[in-house]
């Protein structure tokens, strides 16, 4: 019996079984731990002598593998999606008012790859939502490996969208029980069931209509290492008071009116006084969080963009911008024109990522800015 067999999921698990398979592929997997600037060699990791991966290396392996393998794969008429084509992808749900919509951006845009992606379809059944997946087709145990991946990166991306875990999920695959062994290795997921028509993960259908709570901000820091962390545990639970603040964060960066509690409540599916409740017990308040909410995305405005004071003021619903000012005094004891100046002087930070999120608020369209930057 292989040992593996009855290993339950874990970073180093997946990351020796995913060079194993590559390896399969004629690809040395010491030359692919190589390549992500890794010192350690498979042997160091089949003999014990690596224990555990921190989130950037587990990321880096993780993405040259599936890589390699959709390399592997390719053809003439299916193409691997590019990493600026996902963030683009990634970057069209933010557009989007509800998560129902954003599910139905992915799947346009992957219609536009003529299905050399695999293909996404949703529907309802009673109380569940159903994704249905179809991969990139590969060898029988890489195209496995892609489903798992499918898996766990729409379920993280989902629920980070909307800013609150996926409920009731479940997940349904069309390989049969012979490929449980790599299961157990490769996802997290202990509640996968074999032989099904279909390759699908179900979740509330209540959570379709709920709305896209992150930014273009939020999401520069998401890409850092997603999708090829998704598999791995998150750093924290969402409590309801990131929830709610990423609500107010999410309506205030496309410069909306911030909700009631009674708007906010329903949005979540709660009554005001339900919400109030659940904030007391975090020992917070809807208050606390609306200013916290400012104050995060005031600094980061001054820090990144262009807008003058005057705009900012309006930008982040405040009556006026002495108002704005009295209130930035309060937070960080200096005025806002003070603290540009001084965050200009540490030098702006160049890359890829922060040059598209400053166009972005400069012009408001993330296409162009994007396209721009090839």
């Amino acid at each position: 019996m292989n040992k593996d067999a009855t290993i339950g999921y874990s970073p180093i698990v997946h990351v020796r079984t995913l060079l194993r398979k590559t390896s399969k592929l004629g690809v040395d997997p010491n030359t692919i731990l190589r390549k992500c600037n890794l010192s350690f060699t498979l042997d160091d990791v089949e003999t014990g002598k690596i224990l555990c991966l921190n989130r950037p290396h587990f990321s880096t392996i993780v993405r040259t593998c599936l890589l390699t393998a959709t390399a592997a794969f390719s053809s003439g008429n299916r193409q691997i999606m590019g990493r600026l084509d996902f963030d683009l992808m990634c970057y069209g749900c933010l557009q989007c008012s509800t998560l129902e919509e954003a599910i139905v951006r992915q799947i346009d845009i992957l219609n536009l790859q003529h299905g050399s992606q695999g293909c996404l379809k949703l529907h309802r059944q009673g109380a569940s939502a159903i994704l249905e997946i179809q991969t990139f087709p590969a060898e029988v145990d890489w195209e496995f490996i892609f489903v798992l991946n499918a898996f766990s990166v729409f379920h993280r991306l989902f629920g980070w969208l909307i800013g609150e875990d996926l409920h009731d999920v479940a997940f349904f695959t069309d390989f049969d029980l012979s490929m449980q062994s790599d299961a157990r290795r490769l996802s997290p997921y202990s509640s996968l069931k074999f032989g099904c028509d279909r390759n699908e993960m179900r979740f509330s259908a209540k959570q379709l209509t709920r709305p896209i709570v992150k930014s273009h901000l939020d999401l520069v820091e998401f890409l850092k290492y997603f999708p090829f962390d998704s598999s791995l545990p998150q750093r924290e639970a969402q409590s309801w008071s990131d929830t709610v603040r990423a609500h107010y964060k999410a309506t205030l960066y496309r410069g909306q009116a911030l909700p009631t509690t009674s708007e906010l409540a329903a949005s979540l599916g709660l009554s005001g006084a339900t919400l109030r409740r659940r904030l007391d017990d975090e020992r917070s308040s809807i208050r606390t969080i609306k200013e916290e909410a400012r104050m995060e995305l005031a600094v980061q405005y001054l820090d990144r963009s262009t807008l003058t004071i005057d705009e900012l003021a309006a930008h982040l619903d405040f009556s006026s911008s002495k108002a704005f000012t009295r209130a930035f005094n309060s937070w960080k004891g200096m005025t806002p024109a003070r603290y540009r100046e001084l965050a200009a002087k540490c030098g702006a930070r160049s890359g890829y990522r922060e040059k598209i999120f400053k166009a972005e608020i400069e012009s408001g369209d993330w296409r162009r800015s994007v396209m721009d930057l090839q």
